[in-house]
């Protein structure tokens, strides 16, 4: 979510244990300077290996071989307790397969 913005009304919908924090953008301020580059910009420029290292194996397999879009790799879920929250995107959902079956 990171470089998204929001209305002031929104709640913020982040992932357990998540730290992600909403920053005002008030009328005049530079907002390059709160939000310089997104979250997908920031990653791009990492060293593979630390991409890999971020994503795991498989995740990044299949993302440098375009089966998603980073923005795919989040879902929105209803939490019992936390109501909407983020979490990761399953791999076999982002490749559009069957989810995987428990012996």
């Amino acid at each position: 979510m990171h470089g998204t913005t929001h209305k002031t009304y929104d709640t913020l919908n982040d992932h357990h244990n998540g730290r992600c924090a909403m920053v005002p953008i008030v009328p005049g301020m530079n907002k390059e300077f709160v939000v310089p580059q997104n979250g997908e910009e920031w990653f791009k420029k990492l060293p593979e290996a630390e991409q890999r290292k971020m994503m795991g194996k498989h995740f990044h397999e299949a993302y440098q071989g375009g089966a998603f879009d980073i923005s795919d790799m989040t879902t929105s879920i209803e939490d019992a307790v936390y109501g909407d929250m983020r979490t990761t995107t399953p791999l076999w959902q982002l490749l559009g397969a069957e989810p995987p079956r428990i012996l």
